[in-house]
């Protein structure tokens, strides 16, 4: 009987920690991809940055607010922001991962409207691409 316990007790350890490590992993794999879309972003890479998306990726406004819809409406706003802000760059001040969520904290600058900010970004990782993405209102901004 109490080797049946203590079996019973090592099955339910090993159950456990390939849990923990299964988390561990899904961790990984959102904050590999919340992180290859910050460098493309940074590098101006349109094609790497579009790649880390799922093609119907949906974009809001937090909480609900649908921006736009699809990896090609995505390719088209990034093309001419892009342009228009060539030497944007963008900090990452602190990112949380839980799960299949990543919430980044981040200092964008070199902006085209001259404005440096906060912003905060919330995504979703769907079979290791971002398949949501809520952009909180700004938390501060100040000119140049």
């Amino acid at each position: 009987m109490k080797f049946v316990r203590i079996l019973i007790l090592i099955l339910i350890a090993l159950s456990l920690k390939s849990s923990l490590f299964a988390l561990d992993s899904l961790e990984k794999i959102s904050f590999d991809v919340a992180q290859k879309q910050l460098d493309a972003y940074n590098s101006k890479n349109l094609e790497e940055f579009i790649s880390a998306y799922t093609n119907d990726v949906e974009v809001y406004q937090f909480p609900d607010s649908l921006i736009y819809k699809g990896i090609d409406k995505m390719k088209k706003v990034y093309k001419e922001f892009f342009d228009r802000s060539p030497k944007v760059i963008c900090r990452l001040i602190n990112r949380i991962v839980n799960g299949k969520y990543v919430i980044d904290f981040e200092s964008i600058s070199n902006h085209h409207s001259a404005i440096d900010f906060e912003a905060v970004a919330m995504y979703e990782v769907e079979n290791g691409l971002i398949k949501k993405v809520w952009f909180l209102p700004r938390k501060s901004f100040y000119y140049k």
